[in-house]
């Protein structure tokens, strides 16, 4: 298997929701791992914020399988067709 870059990396970084939603999971989770070393009790519970990344990170595998018009493209939307 080659891994290549595809053709539109930098309309994928400005639009897909997947990416959205994978930073949104990191930055939560640094977050969450930032309070803890500086307070005992956290806000949110530890529990809840872990839920809230693990589903994050869920939607965005399913995002990535979700046609959209400005990362795909007018025919991907149609199903393939040109």
């Amino acid at each position: 298997m080659k891994f290549e870059i595809v053709e539109n990396a930098r309309c994928v970084l400005r639009h897909a929701w997947s990416i959205r939603l994978i930073l949104l999971a990191a930055a939560l989770d640094g977050a969450n791992t930032c309070i803890s070393f500086f307070t005992a009790e956290p806000p949110v519970s530890r529990g809840l914020m872990s839920l809230i990344t693990i589903g994050l990170s869920v939607s965005a595998a399913a995002a990535r399988f979700v046609s959209q018009e400005k990362v795909s493209g007018k025919a991907d939307a149609d199903g393939g067709q040109a």
